[in-house]
């Protein structure tokens, strides 16, 4: 088993062991309607090809940033699944994405702080290591997706599978025109959910992917 699999394992087994659910399997043949938000840490293939050498401690490093992401961004959304350097989440939506659209919007905002004083809080506490990958820490960066859609989930013990056509698109955003390493990205469904626009300074584009067709987003650059 790799370290980055080691790593992962043990985050998932903290986050079950915390989880208070008995285990099920329930297939729900009707589309819910979800927000979806997925949290990219970006430069993570560089970092990790950079630091051959040390490789614990880039997946060690790189493990409790997700988790830290997962943390902060609990309650109104849930963990779906780590997917090697991003987390996927979602939450239900019971009426309208208005119910729970601004508080993801406002937890996303504060999620690059967060973030960003995570890294800072991991650099103090490995500066004592001369290991390229504990040294490179501040290059790691954070992209956050926010959609609005449907899909079927299956209950696997304490998680939610989720499948369907929005799944498949928040995932395809992630390969986008966006030249910044770091910022927030709203699809249009989900702008639709806020109850005011944004005041932070943001750009309508649109985003084209095959079998998909054109994808209006709202980008804000927290470079």
């Amino acid at each position: 088993m790799t370290a980055m699999k080691q790593s992962i394992c043990t985050l998932l087994a903290r986050l079950i062991q915390s989880a208070s659910s008995k285990p099920s399997n329930h297939f729900d043949a009707q589309q819910s309607e979800l927000a979806f938000v997925i949290a990219d840490i970006s430069g993570y293939t560089e970092y990790i090809k950079a630091n051959a050498e040390s490789t614990e401690h880039a997946h060690a490093v790189i493990a409790e940033l997700l988790e830290s992401i997962v943390n902060a961004m609990a309650e109104p959304l849930v963990l779906n699944k780590f997917e090697g350097d991003a987390v996927l989440m979602y939450s239900r939506v019971a009426s309208g994405h208005a119910s729970v659209m601004p508080e993801i919007f406002e937890k996303s905002i504060a999620l690059f702080k967060h973030f960003e004083q995570r890294k800072q809080e991991l650099a103090r506490n490995r500066k004592v290591c001369p290991c390229d990958a504990c040294i490179g820490i501040d290059k790691l960066k954070i992209k956050i997706i926010i959609h609005g859609g449907k899909a079927a989930i299956r209950k696997i013990f304490q998680f939610d599978e989720i499948a369907g056509p929005d799944v498949i698109r928040v995932h395809r955003l992630l390969k986008n025109n966006i030249e910044s390493n770091q910022y927030l990205m709203l699809t249009e469904q989900a702008m639709n959910g806020l109850s005011a626009s944004p005041k932070l300074q943001g750009a309508w584009s649109t985003e084209t992917h095959a079998h998909l067709g054109d994808v209006n987003v709202w980008v804000y650059d927290a470079q």
